[in-house]
């Protein structure tokens, strides 16, 4: 291989994973419940579970109306007040309703942290119970 192409390799590696990254969401089922994730700016948040069950895509929970438990993963970078840390916490909504959009709203305060569930209309619904983290 000459040089050309070996600078080239890096370049179109870098492409095609971030390409991947920004891969758009699939259409929501208006027969589900559609749950979006925002985290603060410095951590990273994932669905992990629903009921129980793992997720194939952690970018968004589709849920069939109804009560639920939310299971998500936060992981919290370096602060001032700790370390980095994987988080896991769950939530349970009894009122899942079809064709509503939720969103899953991470917050934290020094080491204490917590994902609130807020509905359409911008009420908080659920909150998660009690974090459990681990050192990065």
């Amino acid at each position: 291989m000459n040089t050309k192409a070996l600078t080239l390799l890096p370049i179109l590696g870098l492409t095609a994973l971030l390409s991947a990254c920004a891969a758009s969401l699939p259409k929501p089922d208006p027969h589900d419940a559609w749950v979006g994730l925002q985290e603060e700016a410095r951590n990273s948040m994932l669905a992990e579970k629903l009921d129980g069950k793992p997720l194939p895509d952690g970018r968004y929970f589709q849920v069939p109306p109804g009560k639920h438990r939310l299971q998500v993963m936060v992981y919290a970078a370096n602060s001032v007040y700790v370390d980095d840390r994987t988080c896991h916490a769950s939530l349970t909504y009894p009122r899942f309703k079809p064709d509503e959009h939720y969103q899953l709203q991470e917050s934290s305060l020094g080491v204490a942290m917590h994902v609130d569930l807020v509905n359409d209309h911008g009420k908080h619904v659920a909150r998660t119970d009690q974090f459990d983290c681990n050192g990065g």
